[in-house]
């Protein structure tokens, strides 16, 4: 990260993402602090699933500017079952109450992917998330094959992943 000063401009953010970055919350943490402290800017894309009151807490302390929220759904039920984690959807919401109850200037986001379970779903969370005031973006994605998946040309028609394509 320090090397990167000399290519970087004002501006310049590290994003951590990929796969869960909070798996390894004391080393993300130090990252995210030491960025903070050479003034460059952090964001972190995460299920929020391991966001508990202290995590959120070093989370703000570090210096986070943005954090992106997967949400699929306001729909428990479609949350959690394309999360593929039953209580999924209760530890997010109890996640952004820790945040949001930090009231500190951390950016907060939405991050879903639009497929067929939670097509008919996309409207509702992007007006709960216009009413809430701590939400600053929703970002909208189109499915795309799943990660780790054989390559497959068209891969929404195979059997395995077509339940995910919308067909409307």
């Amino acid at each position: 990260i320090a090397s990167l000063d000399e290519f970087s401009q004002t501006g310049f953010n590290v994003i951590f993402g990929g796969g869960e970055p909070l798996l390894f919350p004391d080393t993300l943490i130090e990252l995210i602090s030491f960025c903070h402290k050479r003034g460059v800017r952090t964001s972190l894309a995460t299920s929020g699933y391991l966001i508990n009151e202290e995590m959120a807490r070093r989370l703000v302390s570090s210096g986070l500017n943005y954090i992106a929220l997967t949400l699929y759904s306001l729909n428990k039920n479609t949350h959690n079952i394309l999360r593929g984690t039953p209580d999924s959807y209760d530890r997010l919401m109890q996640a952004i109450r820790y945040l949001n109850g930090l009231h500190s200037k951390l950016e907060i986001a939405i991050d879903t992917v639009i497929m067929a379970p939670n097509l008919k779903e996309i409207v509702e969370l992007v007006i709960w998330a216009g009413r809430e005031k701590r939400i600053c973006l929703v970002s909208l994605q189109s499915v795309v094959q799943p990660f780790h998946s054989r390559p497959l040309e068209e891969w929404y028609k195979s059997g395995e992943y077509d339940f995910l394509w919308p067909k409307e």
